[in-house]
């Protein structure tokens, strides 16, 4: 349910992908650490977390926003009696 409503809130406001994709990562850390200690006490079935496999394409999505580059901004005008110094 974290990484879905991070998915949401991304689509919703992409100004957030960048603190949704940090806030999918932890999840599917912990889900990750959840799948392994249930695993080593023979508590699930591999086949079971399979129907996890949404979660890895939402977070590849989320990232693909929070990487994207703005476009970058023209130069403000300058006026005839302004110079560039360098």
């Amino acid at each position: 349910m974290i990484v879905g409503v991070a998915g949401l809130t991304t689509a919703l406001r992409t100004r957030h992908a960048l603190a949704m994709l940090v806030t999918g990562i932890a999840a599917i850390g912990m889900q990750v650490l959840s799948f392994a200690i249930d695993e080593h006490h023979e508590r699930v079935h591999p086949l079971f977390e399979l129907s996890h496999a949404l979660v890895p394409v939402i977070l590849v999505l989320i990232a693909v926003i929070a990487m994207r580059r703005p476009a970058p901004i023209d130069p403000p005008d300058r006026g005839p009696g302004l110079r560039a110094v360098r």
